[in-house]
């Protein structure tokens, strides 16, 4: 979390072509590209280093190339999530909404809300996270490609047939290229071992869960959960007492984390009596998932804080 104050606060909308800034300090507010050479601009526009907090908000990829450049500056920096800032424009009474107030507001939702700096990655892990994703997108096409392939008349299957082969070479290459980063990394090699020793996660999982997970075995159960989006938020105003639900988090991790829990319940023993458990005492299968989903990773972060692999 946010642990000082700073000197001045920086709030960066973030477009394709454009940054719209917004300083609390001596800069004001002005616009620069969106490119290497606008970043240098915003550099010398902006105060000391050391006294400076920039807020970006996530935008569909645009916002990497400032997040990065500005981070390997030296800047302390936020990543802000778009739905929060513009709640707490709503919450502000600021309903106009142009590149140049949302800067603003950005800078604004800074001052005043308690915040993550974010931490860069180190290369050899950001190389891995980008050949995962390469490699989830390709999965993705070669899919699209099999279900065109069982509708396709017959002159075009031959087409499809192609387009299959090229996606199934680029896939094989990329996960021949992931292997080998991972063949160069002892303690991601320890790690993987230790995550795939768990009866319903295999190495795909055990990658996925390391490169997507960096922070499992270096927080409490309660965070980690919550950062996954797997901890239940209750619902609850006077006398009404609603269900507790499971919100926001890592898309990505709880996908690995529910494909690991629908193999665990067939091979896991310590799941599937978990999830047994459950159902007979009436809860539906999708909340006993989300439980069992749960209680594997506070196992998994357990595993990773004693650095030990799966015992039953």
């Amino acid at each position: 979390m946010q642990q000082r104050t700073y000197e001045s606060y920086i709030g960066i909308d973030v477009s394709k072509a454009k940054l719209d800034v917004s300083s609390s300090g001596a800069g004001g507010e002005f616009r620069v590209d969106n490119s290497e050479e606008g970043i240098r601009d915003l550099i010398n526009h902006c105060p000391e280093i050391k006294d400076s907090l920039i807020v970006l908000e996530a935008s569909g990829g645009y916002e990497q190339l400032p997040l990065k450049a500005l981070s390997k500056s030296g800047f302390a920096i936020v990543l802000a999530n778009a739905r929060r800032v513009r709640d707490y424009a709503k919450s502000q009474g600021i309903l106009a909404k142009t590149d140049k107030i949302d800067a603003r507001v950005i800078r604004r939702f800074g001052m005043h809300s308690e915040l993550s700096v974010y931490q860069a990655k180190e290369e050899g892990s950001e190389i891995k996270h980008e050949l995962l994703g390469r490699r989830e997108q390709l999965v993705k096409l070669v899919v699209i490609e099999k279900q065109r392939l069982e509708k396709a008349p017959g002159r075009m299957k031959a087409s499809v047939e192609r387009v299959i082969k090229l996606l199934g070479e680029e896939l094989a290459r990329i996960e021949d290229e992931l292997e080998r980063q991972i063949e160069q990394d002892a303690s991601a090699q320890e790690a993987i071992e230790r995550l795939s020793s768990t009866p319903g996660i295999g190495k795909t999982i055990a990658t996925q869960l390391h490169v997507y997970l960096p922070e499992l075995g270096h927080l409490s159960h309660k965070k980690i959960t919550a950062l996954v989006g797997l901890a239940p938020f209750n619902q609850e105003s006077g006398t009404y007492k609603g269900k507790r639900k499971i919100s926001g988090g890592r898309f990505g991790v709880r996908k690995c984390l529910f494909l690991a829990v629908l193999s665990a319940m067939r091979y896991n023993k310590k799941i599937k009596l978990f999830y047994e458990r459950l159902i007979a005492n009436g809860k539906c299968k999708m909340v006993a998932i989300v439980a069992c989903m749960r209680k594997l990773l506070v196992i998994l972060n357990i595993m990773a804080t004693k650095k030990v692999a799966w015992r039953d």
